[in-house]
């Protein structure tokens, strides 16, 4: 892209944790064909090395990791000597992990016997046509490096935008606008659907200290207050070093908003434009 340029229509954006809906999607969707189970230990398909002696490995579960609730660090470099190891009891705190979403992806992989890629294009990508979605760079036959869009830092310098070989749960997806918009569209349809597992990704299961806000499955939940008609909001956000990235939708009013940056300060452009398109207070934090 050009600098002053708009982006092409076919950019390639890496989203960070906009990573995390997508395969809660593709996780929920395996849910309602009957092939996953929510409530189902993951331990018995996936055994972290570090976790093995620790007894409350058995209650950790997908709803769990889906719902933040997994006791795990966001990521295991965090803690002494960079093992992984739980923080509190699986389901009896918040706590934003990418370690539980790497959890879950392996335990996946390890009953399924394919790749997480391989998983969510079967279920949701291929489904809903989204071509231009992938979660590393490891088939440059489907990621060209001439579409992707560059992170800037705070000054505006160019940074070096990684490219992940190998597959991340919680982070690296690669997409476009327009996938990740039909997506969000597609989200959307499904809240109004009485089916079970679409009603349980938008329940505010796991409160997260802030009012009105809690998490669903693959999802913060947010209760509009300041417009108590209005329902709820669907959020999430992805932040890494050169790129902010965010999703809202509303489905009561089948509206949304996918917002794409490269650059650190992207959240400064985007609260803009939240102010001058949804308008919500709710919003504002």
């Amino acid at each position: 892209m050009a600098p002053g340029k708009p982006a092409p229509r076919a950019t390639l954006f890496p989203v960070a944790s906009l990573t995390k809906p997508v395969v809660s999607l593709t996780v929920l969707q395996l849910v309602r064909q009957g092939q996953w189970n929510l409530d189902e230990p993951l331990v018995h398909y996936w055994t972290d090395p570090d976790l093995a002696a620790d007894p409350r490995l058995s209650q950790l579960t997908t709803r769990l990791v889906l719902s933040h609730r997994s006791g795990l660090p966001n990521w295991r470099y965090q803690l002494p000597g960079g093992k992984l190891a739980f923080l509190h009891a699986p389901g009896s705190a918040y706590g934003y992990s990418g370690e539980g979403f790497e959890y879950l992806r392996r335990a996946l992989e390890r009953k399924f016997g394919c790749s997480l890629q391989q998983l969510s294009d079967s279920v949701l990508l291929r489904p809903l046509r989204l071509r231009d979605t992938r979660y590393s760079w490891a088939d440059d036959r489907l990621l060209d490096s001439t579409r992707l869009a560059v992170g800037h830092d705070a000054r505006g310098a160019v940074l070096r935008t990684p490219k992940p070989a190998a597959p991340n749960a919680a982070d690296g997806l690669v997409t476009t606008v327009q996938d990740y918009t039909r997506f969000g569209a597609w989200v959307i349809r499904q809240t109004s659907k009485p089916d079970s597992v679409w009603q349980a990704m938008v329940a505010p299961l796991t409160p997260t200290g802030q009012p009105n806000q809690a998490m669903g499955l693959g999802w913060e939940v947010r209760t509009i207050t300041s417009q108590p008609d209005q329902g709820y909001l669907l959020l999430h956000s992805g932040r890494d070093e050169g790129l902010f990235t965010l999703i809202v939708l509303h489905p009561r009013t089948r509206r949304g908003l996918v917002l794409f940056t490269n650059a650190d300060r992207g959240a400064e452009l985007i609260i803009k434009v939240l102010r001058a398109t949804l308008n919500l207070p709710e919003l504002e934090s």
